[in-house]
C-alpha cells in the first residue's frame, strides 16, 4: 500500500474562515472519527464486546465481507476441501482468527499385531486398506499466543483384506496429528510451538460417519532479536502426517523389542497451512495475540446504526465519490471464490494502513480539519450533514481516511474527505471502538517501532504495515 488518502470533492465550504477559530479540538472531534485513540490505548485489554459476528461463512461471503468472531466452523459446508496446493488458504480462511479446512489422507494399510505363541515375536497382519477425511477448525481469541485445533475424522474408504482371518475385521482406527512448526521470519531465536498430543478416532464399521471431535491447543513462543524493534514472529503449523494404530493399542508397533520403535504414519492431506503471525505489544502496548495475516481485516459499520449513522454515511460517500481521483481508499471487495481474501483491485493504493504514531495522527487532523487552510475550510461550499448545516453545538469535523492511517489528509489530501457531522456519531464510529478493533485484528504499523527513534517534531519514515479496509453496510 502506498501512503494514500482522500480528497472528497464533496467537501464544500460556505461559512468562511471564521469557523477555523471555532473548530478547536473539542468542537471538531480532533479532526477525525478516531480522535480518541490515544485515550483508548489506556483502556482495558479486554476484547471489544460488540464484535461477535454470528453470520455463517456462506452468509458472510454473500455479504461481501469475512464473518466476524472467533467461533469455529460447525457445519460440513463451512469446511473447504483442500487441493494440496500453496494457496489452499484462500479457500480455507474464514477471517483473521478462524481457518476451516477438510482433507483426505493417502490410502494406508490397517494392521493388527498378533503373537502366535508366547515364545514367538509379534506378526503384522493386514486387516485392509483405508482412507480418512479430516475436518480441522483452527480458531481462538486474538489476545493469547495460541490457537485451538479442533479435529474430527471419518473413514471414507475401506477395502477389507480377503485373506484376513482375525476377529476384528472392521476396527476403529486411532490417529494422532503430528505437529511441526516453521518460523524465524523476524530474526528471532528459540522459536517454538508446543501442544499436548490428542488421539482422534474414526471407525471402519460405518463409512462416512464422523467420529467424536477432539481439540488441542498449540502455543507459540520466541525470543526477540535485540536488534529487531518490532516484537513479532510468524509461524506455519504443519500437520502433514498422522500416526495411526487400532483404537486402544500403542502407536509403536511391537516388532522391534528393545530397539528403535516402529510407527505407522500416513500423509494427512493437510498441507500448506495459513501463515499465523503473533506479536507482543506491537498491535497495542501491553497486549499479545496471533492472527492469520492473509485474511483481510475489515472494519464494519452499519448506516442503520443510529448511534453512528452520519459517520458511516460520510465514509460511504467518500468511498463512492463519482470522481476516481477524489475517491477515498479503503472500500473492501472479496476475491472471487474466497471468504476472507481481498481482491487485487482493493490492495495497494486502494487499501488503508494504520499509523500508530501520534505525530502522524496530529498531522492528519491539522491538515484535514484544524488548520486555517484545512481541507474542510478551503473546499467550498462547506461539506456538512443536514443536522450540522447551521453548525449547532455538538458538531465536529470528521475526516476519512481516519487520522490514524498513513492515508490521511497530511499524506494524500486529494483522496481525503472532511465533513462536519454529529459529534456523537463521529466518536461512536471511531475512538475506542476503532482502537479495540485494531487490537482485536492485530493490525500492525511497522513504522511504529522506528517512530520511537524519530527526533521530536519529525515524522517517522513510513514502513509498510498491514492493509485494512472499511465496509459500510
Amino acid at each position: 500500500m502506498g501512503v494514500n488518502t482522500i480528497d472528497n470533492q464533496w467537501a464544500r465550504y460556505t461559512a468562511g474562515f471564521a469557523l477555523a477559530a471555532a473548530c478547536a479540538l473539542s468542537a471538531c472531534g480532533g479532526g477525525g472519527s478516531d480522535s480518541n485513540e490515544a485515550a483508548a490505548e489506556a483502556e482495558s485489554n479486554g476484547l471489544s464486546s460488540d464484535w461477535a459476528g454470528a453470520l455463517s461463512v456462506e452468509a458472510a461471503a454473500a455479504a461481501g465481507v469475512p464473518r466476524g468472531g472467533y467461533q469455529p466452523c460447525t457445519q460440513d459446508n463451512e469446511f473447504a476441501l483442500v487441493a494440496g496446493v500453496p494457496n489452499d488458504y484462500e479457500q480455507t480462511l474464514v477471517n483473521r482468527h478462524v481457518d476451516c479446512r477438510m482433507a483426505d489422507s493417502s490410502e494406508f494399510k490397517v494392521y493388527e499385531y498378533i503373537q502366535p505363541d508366547p515364545n514367538s515375536g509379534h506378526v503384522e497382519v493386514e486387516i485392509g486398506t483405508a482412507r480418512v477425511r479430516t475436518q480441522l477448525a483452527t480458531y481462538g481469541n486474538s489476545n493469547v499466543l495460541a490457537k485451538t485445533y479442533r479435529f474430527r475424522m471419518q473413514v471414507i474408504e475401506f477395502t477389507p483384506n480377503p485373506n484376513y482371518r482375525g476377529t476384528n475385521p472392521r476396527p476403529d482406527i486411532q490417529l494422532r496429528p503430528r505437529v511441526s512448526c516453521a518460523s524465524g521470519y523476524n530474526n528471532s531465536t528459540a522459536q517454538g510451538c508446543s501442544e499436548t498430543p490428542i488421539d482422534v478416532v474414526a471407525s471402519t464399521k460405518t463409512l462416512k460417519q464422523w467420529g467424536p471431535q477432539q481439540e488441542m491447543t498449540v502455543t507459540f513462543s520466541w525470543t526477540k532479536d535485540p536488534n529487531t524493534k518490532s516484537d513479532w514472529e510468524q509461524f506455519l503449523v504443519y500437520m502433514n502426517n498422522f500416526r495411526y494404530t487400532l483404537k486402544g493399542t500403542p502407536y509403536a508397533a511391537p516388532l522391534n523389542p528393545g530397539g528403535d520403535p516402529i510407527y505407522n504414519d500416513v500423509p494427512s492431506g493437510l498441507s500448506y497451512p495459513p501463515a499465523l503471525r503473533c506479536d507482543r505489544g506491537v498491535a497495542q502496548s501491553g497486549t499479545k495475540g496471533c492472527v492469520f495475516t492473509d485474511a483481510a481485516p475489515v472494519y464494519v459499520l452499519d448506516r442503520a446504526d443510529t448511534t453512528l449513522t452520519e459517520a458511516a454515511e460520510h465514509i460511504y460517500e467518500a468511498q463512492n465519490h463519482p470522481d476516481d481521483a477524489a475517491r477515498s481508499p479503503g472500500k473492501f471487495q472479496l476475491k472471487a471464490g474466497t471468504r476472507a481474501i481481498p481482491a487485487d483491485a482493493v490492495k495497494g493504493i486502494n487499501a488503508l494502513q494504520r499509523a500508530k504514531s501520534e505525530r502522524v495522527r496530529a498531522e492528519n487532523r491539522e491538515r484535514s480539519c484544524q488548520a486555517s487552510d484545512s481541507l474542510f475550510l478551503t473546499r467550498l461550499p462547506l461539506y456538512t450533514s443536514a443536522s450540522c448545516a447551521a453548525n449547532p453545538a455538538g458538531c465536529q469535523c470528521d475526516e476519512y481516511p481516519f487520522a490514524s492511517t498513513w492515508n490521511g489528509g497530511a499524506f494524500n489530501p486529494d483522496r481525503t474527505s472532511a465533513k462536519r457531522i454529529n459529534g456523537a456519531h463521529n466518536n461512536a464510529a471511531g475512538g475506542g471502538k476503532l482502537t479495540n478493533w485494531y487490537r482485536t485484528e492485530r493490525v500492525l504499523d511497522h513504522s511504529f517501532a522506528d517512530d520511537q527513534q524519530t527526533p521530536p517534531g519529525q515524522l517517522p519514515t513510513h514502513v509498510a504495515g498491514d492493509e485494512f479496509w472499511v465496509h459500510i453496510q
